[in-house]
């Protein structure tokens, strides 16, 4: 602590500047902290561009999964201002009930049109190959069929009771 009876007016006022800047930083990284605790910086993002008054619009780049600053490097290429993050909260699982069979045609994402021009039974093998990966949470039996309905295999599956 600096002797105020050998400081000039200027400088004490200069100090008394300093040590309320220095109080206010401290505030503010206790509410960051406090921020912190409840508000995660790896999470499930919807990230869309900030919007301005130039006539551009803020347009929706979809869910992201990540650390925000991750996640803003690789999105940097498309913004011309800032990127706006908010929590997107995971998608709720519809509950099954278990019992009867279920059977539905399904469309295999992001296979691109060599999946729509296969045949039924290619299409049946190459989304086995796919399904076989991780085991399915709500359903006991799996099967993988082929299907009359474009571009789609069935599933055959009989929930968990």
């Amino acid at each position: 602590m600096p002797d105020i009876e050998k400081m000039s007016e200027e400088e004490i006022h200069k100090h008394l500047a300093q040590r309320a800047e220095t109080s206010a930083l401290a505030a503010t990284r206790e509410a960051g902290e406090r921020y912190a605790a409840t508000h995660p910086v790896v999470g499930r993002w919807r990230v869309t561009t900030e919007g301005d008054v130039e006539g551009r619009t803020t347009r929706d780049l979809g869910v992201h999964v990540g650390h925000v600053a991750d996640i803003a490097a690789t999105l940097a290429p498309l913004v011309h201002y800032g990127l706006d993050f908010r929590p997107e909260p995971e998608p709720k699982t519809p509950t099954l009930r278990g019992g009867a069979d279920i059977s539905v045609a399904v469309h295999v994402p992001d296979a691109g049109s060599a999946f729509d021009q296969m045949t039924p039974e290619h299409r049946a093998v190459f989304a086995r190959a796919w399904f076989s990966q991780a085991t399915a949470k709500h359903v006991v039996t799996l099967e993988v069929r082929e299907s009359n309905h474009y571009g789609c295999v069935l599933l055959r599956m009989r929930p968990i009771r």
